[in-house]
């Protein structure tokens, strides 16, 4: 009898050491700062259920009872909005309170609301969501793509949607002018716009765009250059 009750106490301990284990790979392995506790205070109380909430994407603990008041309460629930936020200094943000939006519109996440989120268009209020969203839907984008198309790929743009930030390098007619990004004192790529309200040349705009292929022109030192070409959506964000 005391031989079992000694095999128990030695497999209790056993249990309790991997259960510790469990949390320390959960939490500190993955180079997270959390302790048990801040899991506790959320209503998380096991190693496993703490793993599939990071598992499903949550970056901040604190984060689940703020899902579970705008009545995210479980994970199956939470899995569609486990995209949403945007990358800010590689913190993830914001990913709240663009679900906070979208379930009190009743409209859950999908491809192109996941890129809006992820591009931060669209969330300041539930009345700029509709406005932006139906506009997106209106001119046929099925998702923002990443990158702003000044950095787009010439050969493969046509019919997708970007953000751009841009000065008019050169204005060809009334709608037409090549258009250049410039970072502080440095200028980058140039794309091919084709706009229908005024755009100056040296006049810096933002806005929205469609691609429509490529753009091949002669240089003024007689080489012949290939650029995006898009048309404007919409100026400003």
């Amino acid at each position: 009898m005391k031989r079992l009750f000694l095999i128990l106490f030695i497999l209790g301990n056993i249990s309790l050491i991997v259960a510790q284990d469990t949390w320390e790979s959960i939490i500190k392995d993955k180079g997270y700062s959390y302790q048990k506790s801040d899991f506790a205070k959320v209503g998380v109380y096991t190693p496993t259920e703490a793993k599939r909430w990071l598992d499903a994407g949550i970056h901040d603990v604190r984060d689940i009872s703020e899902y579970k008041k705008i009545g995210i309460k479980t994970l199956k629930e939470y899995k569609p909005y486990s995209k949403l936020g945007y990358s800010v200094s590689g913190l993830i943000i914001g990913a709240v309170s663009h679900a906070r939006i979208l379930k009190s519109l009743k409209i859950k996440p999908n491809t192109l609301i996941i890129s809006m989120s992820k591009s931060n268009i669209g969330f300041k209020s539930k009345k700029d969501f509709l406005s932006m969203y139906k506009f997106l839907k209106r001119n046929k984008c099925k998702t923002i793509e990443p990158n702003f198309f000044n950095y787009a790929d010439e050969y493969d743009n046509k019919g997708k949607c970007y953000l751009f930030a841009a000065e008019m390098y050169q204005r060809l007619d009334r709608t037409h002018g090549l258009a250049i990004n410039k970072i502080g004192r440095s200028y980058g790529n140039i794309f091919y716009a084709v706009f229908d309200k005024s755009w100056r040349d040296g006049e810096g705009k933002v806005g929205y765009i469609k691609g429509l292929g490529n753009y091949k022109y002669q240089t003024s030192g007689g080489s012949m250059k290939n650029v995006s070409k898009g048309k404007i959506l919409k100026f400003g964000f």
